[in-house]
């Protein structure tokens, strides 16, 4: 069991967030990951980018719909 002490002085490593404008890029996005990983630091990449165009048509189906509309 870690001790407050050691817990405070213990060495985190920096975390990188990696965004990007469309899947096109997953390759790019992957290899710059590596190397930050490789450099000693975390990434998280983001893999969701919703809404987007493919579903902003059903999500406004949905919200328009007669069974989500509000009684007076």
């Amino acid at each position: 069991m870690s001790t407050p002490a050691a817990t405070m002085n213990a060495v985190r490593n920096p975390r990188v967030f990696i965004s990007r404008t469309t899947v096109g890029l997953k390759d790019i996005a992957d290899e710059i990951a590596a190397i930050i990983r490789g450099r000693g630091a975390d990434t998280v990449i983001q893999t969701g980018f919703l809404p987007d165009w493919r579903s902003v048509p059903q999500m406004l189906r949905t919200s328009s719909s007669p069974a989500t509309a509000s009684s007076p």
